[in-house]
């Protein structure tokens, strides 16, 4: 893996491989379209339900459900679906359709804030704490400020607060990670381990870092995970685990092997991909082995050699989603970072296309994957290839880096 550090700025560099401003006016237009569907959608509905009967912030419910139990000392039972649905209709209303806790007791640490607040007010604090989070993230990731902007304006940004997740606080620990990688490894792997409580998410980063050779970041990031779990052990006590080991984990795979509709919209993955097709869960495992294998060719051979590390981060967080089985539209934030390095590293009119389908993928694969066409996992996939091929190029033929700039390897901000 590159030794070269990220490095905030607005240097020469920087300004020499900025995005066409073409694309970004388009990409700016995609965004805005996305927070007006997103306004669109809070304000229709009825009280505090949209639409289709759920609660407005759609998943925020789990959260927010969770965090009283947990406030009340039940945490065993969030993983309990009967109680779980219960406790929510007792905190929140009877009418909402079936929910269930699908994250291992380490995501409880999560819900604590939230204990002690009323639903809104909660959605709010959740919210403006995960765009908190995300900001620190860009101006470590992202070099202009511009693109910063635009990135805490993306579609996916907009998907994840429409829906209430935790998309924010896991892009923030994974583009984090990324950002700190050569300067501060033990700091980075911290971040990482501690994006263990989505565990999919980190699926090849221990690819990554065995082929970068990140030894001082493993070793930071299987503390932080076991440290993670004992702790949450410790203070959700162990039987949490249990009941997450004996009722979450069965009904996480029945949802992902049965279940049908709007759960399955939202994923972008092969996995799903073939379910919506029709494909029996074990066929479509099949399906995602090759999407599965491929991506981790791509990163390996990334991450053995030297290289622009933005290029590197972004092919890691598009490959990843091509890779995991399980994956949703508002996980996506770090696939819109990898897009804008697209525009930026990019060449020509298809490299610009790539990036706007990238940028825009997490609203587009809810209407393809309810008309049963999922298109997203060749994207991704084509997403994936055409960044392994930017992080394989030689330097003289990227025009942003095609002349040396002593800021490009400036150290990081304290």
């Amino acid at each position: 893996m590159s030794t070269a550090s990220f490095a905030p700025s607005t240097s020469a560099a920087a300004r020499r491989g900025a995005a066409h401003p073409h694309l970004v006016f388009a990409l700016a237009v995609l965004a805005a379209v996305a927070w007006a569907l997103t306004a669109l959608y809070f304000a229709a509905g009825r009280g505090r339900f949209d639409l289709l009967g759920y609660s407005k912030g759609q998943d925020f419910i789990n959260v927010w459900t969770a965090g009283h139990m947990v406030a009340e000392g039940r945490a065993a039972q969030v993983f309990d679906p009967r109680r779980f649905q219960a406790s929510m209709s007792i905190l929140f209303d009877g009418a909402l359709p079936p929910h269930f806790w699908s994250y291992p007791p380490t995501a409880l640490f999560t819900t604590v804030p939230l204990g002690f607040s009323g639903y809104f007010t909660g959605y709010v604090l959740w919210s403006a704490l995960g765009l908190l989070a995300l900001g620190w993230a860009a101006w470590r990731l992202v070099p202009t400020w511009g693109e910063r902007a635009l990135l805490l304006a993306s579609p996916a940004v907009a998907m994840n607060l429409l829906m209430g997740q935790n998309g924010c606080l896991t892009a923030a620990l994974w583009m984090g990670g990324m950002a700190l990688l050569s300067r501060r490894p033990t700091t980075a792997g911290v971040l990482f381990g501690l994006l263990s409580f989505k565990p999919q998410l980190g699926l090849l980063l221990p690819l990554a870092l065995l082929a970068g050779r990140r030894w001082r970041a493993i070793a930071a990031a299987a503390a932080a995970a076991l440290g993670l779990a004992a702790a949450s052990a410790a203070a959700f006590g162990l039987d949490s685990w249990r009941a997450f080991v004996t009722y979450t984990l069965p009904t996480q795979a029945s949802s992902m092997s049965l279940w049908a509709g709007p759960y399955q919209w939202f994923m972008p993955s092969p996995f799903m991909g073939a379910r919506l097709l029709g494909a029996p869960a074990w066929l479509a495992f099949a399906a995602q082995a090759p999407f599965a294998l491929l991506a981790a060719v791509l990163v390996w051979r990334a991450f053995r050699r030297a290289g622009d590390p933005h290029v590197h981060a972004a092919l890691l967080f598009v490959a990843t989603f091509v890779a995991t089985p399980q994956s949703s539209a508002y996980d996506m934030i770090p696939v819109a970072a990898a897009a804008l390095v697209l525009a930026r590293r990019g060449r020509g009119l298809a490299d610009a296309i790539l990036a706007g389908l990238l940028w825009i993928a997490p609203w587009a694969v809810l209407p393809l994957n309810a008309v049963h066409a999922p298109l997203i996992p060749l994207l991704t996939a084509w997403g994936a290839l055409r960044l392994a091929m930017l992080a394989e190029a030689p330097a003289a033929e990227d025009p942003a880096r095609a002349r040396p700039d002593p800021a490009v390897s400036a150290p990081l901000r304290p």
